[in-house]
């Protein structure tokens, strides 16, 4: 049994988000840096449970750390997987680590 107080407490943990960081609301992909930017703001489009379930979903290895119950299924991944992630997504250039890492990270909107 769960109780919260107030509305964000709790979509917070079923969306597992929590505010802060580079995405305030879990229900949209507004980055931190832009929010005040009223018309990015207003373009940004709501993302619901299933939406984010989906897009862990959508390509190999989130699927496959999901289904291994990782909490955080896109954390301290290898190159090779970020490699893989990332072609899935249609998304992928030959670039380092760090830099993949970034994409992926632009691509999820902040869903873990």
């Amino acid at each position: 049994m769960r109780f919260f107080h107030g509305d964000s407490p709790s979509w917070e943990f079923e969306s597992r988000q929590q505010k802060g960081g580079h995405h305030y609301c879990s229900g949209c992909g507004a980055h931190a840096d832009r929010v005040y930017d009223l018309a990015y703001s207003f373009h940004c489009t709501t993302v619901s449970l299933d939406d984010h379930q989906k897009i862990v979903l959508k390509r190999p290895i989130g699927e496959r750390n999901s289904l291994l119950q990782k909490p955080k299924p896109f954390t301290a991944l290898q190159k090779a997987d970020l490699e893989l992630e990332l072609a899935g997504r249609g998304i992928y250039y030959r670039k380092t680590k760090k830099e993949m890492q970034k994409l992926l990270e632009e691509d999820l909107h902040g869903v873990s």
